[in-house]
């Protein structure tokens, strides 16, 4: 507790003293950063509650370091995955939510692009969308499309860009998407295949519409002279 009786937060540094002068420990303050994290919590489980999809807060600090520090309590739901968030200072036998857990969940083929897409945004601490498949754990595949704005956060350890954003599941759109691909493509390949065919027998065919003769075969052709 400080001085007024308020709690504090402190964290342990520890660093070598020298030979033969043991191990020093200081104790870092850490209670501001410690108060905006829950304080950006709780406006991130607002908006889990009032919105569809899953909040989440992803943080870039220096030298790579790249972590969740905060999921919604739908992940397991939503995602298969353990909402209890990785925490370096605990060991536990559960496994625990992490960006690299959840980027193994990223089907191979699309991995590399969904890293560069985050690289990108943190670079350029730009706003974040990328749409992606995901494999569960349980062997179902889901699309998700991923939002998120950028903030800065000063540290000891150096500045970090923190994203919060949602994960849509957007896999009924995606298969809808699909499906009327698959028709397009089959519309073209049935297409082609009565084209085939009128081309092949001496009868002139041409096919109209209020625009006029938008096809015409070869025998039609020769026989009205038709272009």
């Amino acid at each position: 507790a400080g001085a007024g009786g308020e709690a504090r937060y402190y964290r342990p540094v520890e660093s070598q003293a020298g030979p033969g002068a043991g191990r020093l420990v200081v104790l870092q303050d850490v209670t501001e950063r410690v108060l905006r994290r829950r304080e950006r919590a709780s406006r991130l489980e607002a908006i889990s509650d009032s919105m569809p999809g899953l909040a989440f807060e992803f943080r870039a600090g220096p030298g790579g370091k790249r972590s969740v520090g905060f999921i919604g309590e739908e992940a397991e739901a939503f995602l298969g995955l353990s909402p209890r968030l990785e925490d370096s200072h605990r060991r536990s036998s559960q496994k625990q939510f992490s960006y690299r857990q959840f980027v193994e969940h990223v089907p191979e083929g699309h991995r590399e692009e969904f890293r560069q897409s985050v690289e990108e945004a943190v670079e350029g601490r730009s706003p974040w969308r990328h749409e992606f498949p995901f494999d569960r754990p349980d062997g179902g595949q889901i699309w998700l499309c991923g939002s998120a704005e950028p903030s800065a956060e000063s540290s000891s350890e150096g500045d970090e860009v923190v994203f919060c954003g949602t994960l849509a599941n957007i896999t009924g759109r995606k298969r809808r998407e699909q499906e009327l691909k698959e028709s397009r493509r089959k519309l073209r390949r049935e297409k082609r295949r009565a084209e085939s065919i009128t081309e092949n027998v001496s009868d002139g065919i041409y096919r109209s519409t209020e625009e006029g003769i938008v096809y015409a075969n070869s025998a039609f052709i020769e026989m009205f002279g038709y272009r």
